[in-house]
């Protein structure tokens, strides 16, 4: 029977070697998809980054290009000013040539006929002048008509002088259209060259918004590929974790075969116990109607006394070994009954419906919900490093791995179908074992078991296997 049960120890720990190599290699292929997942979320978040960069640049561009459209607009307003200026002075300058040659002919007029007047007095010396004066009847005619002829003299000399003050005038005021019309053009040049200058920095600006718009572009299309690529990334996740549940349900199989051999050997053993306690049951009665017939023989054989003693001394000694071995039965049945509950609570149904489930962290909160970025977990961190992390919802144990990058990992199916399961990856220190019957809040374990991960942090999964073997993974529902 020992060499049966070493050979039963050996091949037990043959197939579980064989099954710890099979979950480590699939352990290692969801450690790698993990290692490709968050490096994929941080080239994500980098292009995100970059593009909320161009987003900015492109953004201060647009506010540079209308700050130069603005002052384009106001040099153009300005430029049209100064052309009507330009005109309005020229419009004034061809007034005033207008008014000085009117002026200047008739300066030119009067000069020609005082200097017709004087010419024909100087050649007829004076005899009209005589004539004109010796028709007067008396001397206060002649004074009156010399005072009247010397006012006309004055009066024309007058007009030519305001004519030629005129004309000066006219002269001056033109020296000055003139010389605030060059200024005018001047200006009108260096408004022109400014303009150039602005519309120059404009095309400048619009380049440059063109090349951050083509970059632009092209960041969102590496983001598109890289977002693709997570998705893929997080299927291949899904893929296997469905390979570690089929696993798993393979151990599950073997585990409760193994259970029944167990319980058939406990049966066994209870059968041994007890005809074993039957036997001893036997000897004690013999035992005392041997003591019995002794005594009698003891008061019939007095000479037998001291042997009798000595016997009975014996017979002292042996019930106390039966005694002994009698509560070391019965203790190992208490073992046995004990162990026979707990597996039957262990192994009892567990509920067909899982309801509504408990949020796993007391006191936590979901910093990246489920579906984000296609993200199939739902992360939740605690407000210390070490939080204590309990069950969703009743259920059994049925892995708990270690993982170097994820921690501890443990798994809980919900229902004897096998079609409900939670997952906790990122724990440490599991306060469960494999194989345990859990309630609903009791906790399993602290966060801070992954060393790539915040020590607050952990991911919590919900996964649904469907009748044909497909897992899917859900929300959570909080």
């Amino acid at each position: 029977m020992k060499k049966a049960l070493l050979l039963l120890v050996l091949l037990t720990a043959g197939a579980v070697a064989q099954t710890s190599q099979q979950l480590q290699n699939l352990e290692e292929q969801l450690r790698q998809a993990r290692v490709v997942r968050d490096q994929q979320q941080q080239r994500l978040d980098d292009l995100k980054l970059g593009l909320q960069a161009l987003s900015l640049q492109e953004q201060a561009a647009l506010t540079t290009l209308e700050e130069v459209n603005a002052r384009l607009q106001k040099l153009q307003n300005d430029q049209q000013k100064v052309a009507r200026d330009v005109d309005f002075k020229k419009a004034q300058i061809a007034n005033l040539d207008g008014q000085i040659e009117v002026t200047d002919a008739r300066n030119n007029r009067l000069k020609t006929q005082v200097q017709s007047l004087m010419l024909t007095l100087y050649r007829e010396k004076s005899n009209l002048y005589v004539e004109l004066l010796a028709q007067e009847k008396n001397f206060y005619d002649v004074l009156i008509r010399r005072h009247y002829l010397d006012i006309l003299s004055k009066q024309d000399l007058s007009v030519i002088e305001d004519l030629r003050s005129t004309m000066k005038q006219l002269a001056v005021q033109k020296a000055e259209l003139d010389k605030l019309s060059n200024e005018l053009k001047a200006l009108q040049k260096q408004l022109a060259s400014k303009l150039e200058l602005v519309k120059t920095e404009k095309a400048k600006q619009q380049t440059a918004i063109n090349a951050l718009k083509q970059t632009k572009s092209g960041q969102q299309a590496l983001v598109y590929q890289t977002s693709q690529a997570a998705v893929q990334t997080q299927q291949d996740i899904g893929s296997i974790f469905n390979n570690i549940l089929a696993e798993r349900e393979r151990i599950e199989a073997e585990r409760k075969r193994k259970e029944e051999e167990e319980r058939k050997r406990r049966e066994a053993e209870q059968r041994r116990l007890a005809e074993e306690k039957a036997r001893l049951e036997r000897q004690r009665r013999l035992a005392e109607e041997k003591a019995r017939l002794e005594q009698q023989k003891k008061l019939a054989e007095q000479k037998a006394r001291l042997e009798q003693q000595k016997k009975l001394a014996d017979f002292r000694a042996e019930q106390e070994r039966i005694k002994k071995e009698q509560a070391a039965i019965k203790a190992r049945e208490d073992q046995l009954k004990q162990q026979a509950a707990i597996s039957a609570r262990n192994n009892a149904p567990l509920p067909t419906s899982l309801g509504t489930l408990a949020f796993p962290l007391k006191g936590g909160r979901v910093v990246v919900p489920y579906g984000r970025n296609g993200q199939l977990s739902t992360s939740i961190a605690g407000s210390q490093s070490s939080a204590p992390v309990t069950a969703a919802a009743e259920g059994r144990v049925i892995s708990i791995t270690i993982n170097p990058n994820l921690g501890t990992v443990i798994m809980l199916a919900h229902n004897d179908a096998g079609s409900i399961y939670t997952i906790y990856t990122g724990l440490q220190s599991p306060t469960v074992r494999e194989g345990q019957r859990i309630s609903r809040g009791q906790l399993i374990g602290y966060t801070g078991g992954s060393p790539v991960s915040d020590p607050n942090t952990f991911d919590f999964w919900v996964a649904v296997r469907s009748g044909s073997g497909q897992t899917s993974y859900i929300a959570p529902g909080f």
